[in-house]
């Protein structure tokens, strides 16, 4: 008799916890969902933001100056005498 009595407690037990675990799981708090979504805001606003600053700067060095003239380079064979 102990036995089935044990067994009975333990599903009882098991039953209720499934259930507070369940509960825990879908009770959130809107302002942490909002400070969540304002933080992937920034952080995607800052990333953009600095992949724009990084092509602008590598597109000033990668031009060629404005006020050094281009000179032609001719190529120049060496001489054996």
């Amino acid at each position: 008799m102990s036995k089935s009595t044990t067994k009975k407690k333990a599903t009882k037990r098991s039953a209720k916890t499934k259930v507070s675990l369940g509960e825990k799981f879908t009770t959130v708090k809107t302002i942490y969902a909002r400070a969540v979504l304002l933080l992937i805001t920034l952080n995607f606003a800052f990333t953009g933001y600095t992949v724009y600053s990084l092509t602008q700067i590598q597109s000033e060095v990668m031009s060629p100056p404005e006020d050094v003239p281009l000179t032609e380079v001719t190529a120049q064979s060496a001489s054996t005498e």
